[in-house]
């Protein structure tokens, strides 16, 4: 995991007004990042991952939290619709009831075809 950069820190100070609460805010982003010794882990509002190539691990104070999805070998079938492109879909986690705000997301993944 990446620790905050400096322009990502310097950014949260100057949308800020309240110095002390934006140097709060980075020191909690931080320990998020496992930028902290002591990186925050708990299992509050946590969901649930789906099915056996899904690993999950879960960060957070309670207030802001962080889900990391790790895909491993995720099978998703494809349907073929004639004159549309290839489709499909596939569940990997059910997030947990309540108010749910998303800050952000970054994907890796490497798509590989199997049969013809």
């Amino acid at each position: 995991m990446a620790v905050l950069t400096t322009a990502t820190k310097n950014a949260i100070r100057a949308g800020m007004v309240n110095n002390a609460a934006s140097n709060d805010m980075i020191a909690l982003l931080d320990r998020l990042e496992g930028g902290d010794a002591n990186p925050l882990k708990n299992s509050f509002g946590v969901g649930a991952k789906v099915g056996a190539t899904v690993s999950v691990v879960e960060q957070g104070d309670g207030v802001v939290h962080k889900t990391v999805l790790t895909l491993t070998a995720m099978p998703v079938t494809l349907a073929d619709e004639a004159g549309v492109v290839l489709h499909g879909g596939q569940e990997i986690y059910d997030f947990p009831e309540g108010h749910i705000k998303i800050l952000g997301c970054v994907a890796d993944i490497d798509v590989v075809t199997a049969g013809g």
